[in-house]
């Protein structure tokens, strides 16, 4: 048996895990990229920014989004990349539960129209 240990100081496993978490962010932003207006809808629809944020963040997170995964499929700063990417992981969790807690169970839109929650 594998200690839990052995594998978290692993190189290879290491490796694995950055790229798997680089495509996550990589196709995440460029699927929103490809459809702006469809994301500054989801955006709006949160209610929790200003309506004149939302044009903005459209465009902001998704291009973000695709520069974190670009730094950590290349291995970009490393350690910075993972801590925007967390970062960025950690709010759109808090955003996704305060919207499951309130009942709203719509479409997040986390991967644009690729992958849409009904």
């Amino acid at each position: 048996m594998v200690k839990m240990n052995v594998l978290l100081k692993n190189d290879k496993v290491h490796l694995v895990l950055r790229i798997i978490i680089a495509l996550i962010f990589l196709v995440s932003g460029i699927t929103k990229i490809l459809d702006p207006a469809e994301f500054g809808k989801v955006i709006y629809s949160y209610n929790m920014v200003p309506n004149s944020w939302v044009a903005v963040l459209a465009i902001v997170i998704p291009y973000l989004e695709f520069i974190i995964g670009m730094a950590l499929l290349v291995n970009l700063y490393p350690k910075y990349s993972l801590f925007a990417g967390l970062a960025l992981i950690l709010i759109f969790t808090a955003v996704s539960g305060y919207r499951y807690i309130t009942g709203d169970v719509s479409d997040c839109g986390c991967f644009g129209k690729l992958l849409q929650r009904k």
